[in-house]
């Protein structure tokens, strides 16, 4: 997905959607925030981190506010998202009977 808004400090992409393929929610999702120049190459702004074992509990979280962080240490804003959790393939049960994640895809709404 390449969002971009021109001109703004506080950009908002209220009609952009992604679907990603996921193939474990033991997995993290990173979100690259950049920066597009006109006349420069573009700059990483920041980048937010999504675990999505958030998703295990309710595949719908409408809201989700995680922080940008700049070289994983300054909070230079925050990413404001929905997420939604499609299973693909059933959930597998191991030997002592524990759910392990599914096959599925993942729907971001910024």
């Amino acid at each position: 997905m390449v969002a971009t808004s021109n001109d703004s400090h506080n950009p908002n992409w209220i009609s952009e959607s992604s679907f990603t393929l996921v193939y474990s929610l033991e997995e993290i999702l990173e979100l690259e925030v950049m920066n597009h120049h006109r006349v420069r190459k573009p700059s990483l702004i920041g980048q937010a981190v999504l675990p999505l074992s958030l998703l295990e509990e309710d595949s719908r979280r409408i809201g989700v506010e995680r922080p940008i962080f700049k070289h994983t240490e300054k909070v230079v804003g925050s990413l404001l998202f929905d997420v939604f959790y499609y299973p693909t393939t059933s959930p597998e049960v191991d030997e002592k009977r524990r759910t392990k994640s599914s096959e599925g895809h993942i729907l971001l709404c910024q």
